[in-house]
């Protein structure tokens, strides 16, 4: 069996080639962040966004539905203990603005009042302080759904911001940044932007910081490794985890 066009020999453990696949590819994404090869984060957001896609296109075969198993693969095989699905406020918020919903966006930001009160716009938040799992999200007395709210979980975001925004058009969108502008240790940051078209004088760009991207990558293929080594084919889910 060949999988991402890597050739399997039975009297190899898959694991082990498994395990150095996906480290090679990895190692090469951090190698590239760091400016090696005259890379960059781009360029090493590309190869772990091809190594998640090929997982998840081998576990999920077919067509039309690229994102949903994308989405579906991050949210259902990455650790929880990286709190890889949570809802971005910010992200949230902003969609909250300019859809007219400002009465939605008051709701969200009297959780944070410390981020969002006026003077504060200026202030960095990492996304383990600002950000929230959809169960809190739900919590709040707001009518979004569950799928709208996914849309703003941090696979979804990835995939629509960064992966298809670098494959189509060769840069991250207008929603995403490819530097932190803080040197603490984070998962996902929030860069400051001026924006004099919008309602604040600044507008907060996610990223995806690339130490926490691998750990993520590197914990969903050893949470797959067993379907790998297996050669399954997964079921498609009644209803892709991101319109849930």
């Amino acid at each position: 069996m060949r999988l991402l066009g890597l050739a399997y020999d039975r009297d190899m453990t898959a694991p082990s080639l498994w395990s150095e696949f996906v480290e090679r590819k990895i190692g090469t994404a951090l190698m590239l962040d760091k400016g090696e090869c005259n890379g960059s984060y781009s360029d090493a957001c590309v190869l772990l966004s091809s190594l998640l896609s090929g997982i998840a296109a081998e576990l999920w075969p077919g067509k039309g539905i690229d994102r949903c198993r994308f989405v579906e693969l991050w949210a259902r095989f990455a650790d929880p203990k990286l709190q890889p699905a949570l809802i971005s406020v910010p992200l949230l918020r902003r969609h909250f603005h300019e859809t007219g919903r400002s009465d939605d966006a008051s709701i969200l930001e009297a959780t944070r009042p410390e981020m969002f009160d006026l003077g504060n716009g200026c202030l960095i938040l990492l996304g383990s302080q600002v950000d929230m799992t959809e169960g809190d999200v739900l919590a709040l007395p707001l009518p979004a759904a569950s799928k709208k709210l996914r849309s703003f979980s941090y696979p979804a975001i990835f995939y629509s911001h960064v992966r298809s925004s670098l494959t189509h058009e060769y840069k991250l969108s207008d929603d995403a940044a490819s530097h932190y502008m803080t040197r603490q240790k984070a998962n996902v940051s929030y860069v400051n932007r001026s924006d004099p078209e919008a309602s604040e004088l600044s507008r907060r760009l996610i990223h995806f910081h690339m130490v926490w991207l691998a750990e993520v990558a590197r914990s969903i293929a050893s949470n797959v490794a067993g379907h790998v080594d297996n050669y399954e084919i997964l079921p498609r889910p009644k209803q892709w985890w991101v319109n849930g």
